[in-house]
């Protein structure tokens, strides 16, 4: 499984949706709609998938309501 097909499953996972869902919203726009225990979910599923913590100037950001800036963080985080 690819590092955005990981990520998409995370966040249909946080939104108890499914990852079609996800994959339709993302092509029209890269903002997730999400309420604050969406955004926890969220942190805590890419903590584990991802193995890595996300740093606190992230939380409560508009950074994790954007799945392009997310994805680069992971990116990042993980070297892949």
């Amino acid at each position: 499984m690819t590092l955005k097909e990981r990520l998409i499953k995370v966040i249909a996972e946080s939104k108890e949706c499914g990852i079609q869902e996800i994959e339709k919203i993302l092509n029209s726009t890269s903002k997730l709609e999400l309420d604050s225990l969406e955004i926890m979910q969220l942190v805590i599923g890419i903590e584990e998938e991802f193995n890595f913590e996300i740093d606190d100037q992230y939380l409560g950001n508009e950074i994790l309501s954007d799945y392009d800036k997310l994805l680069d963080i992971i990116q990042k985080s993980t070297n892949d």
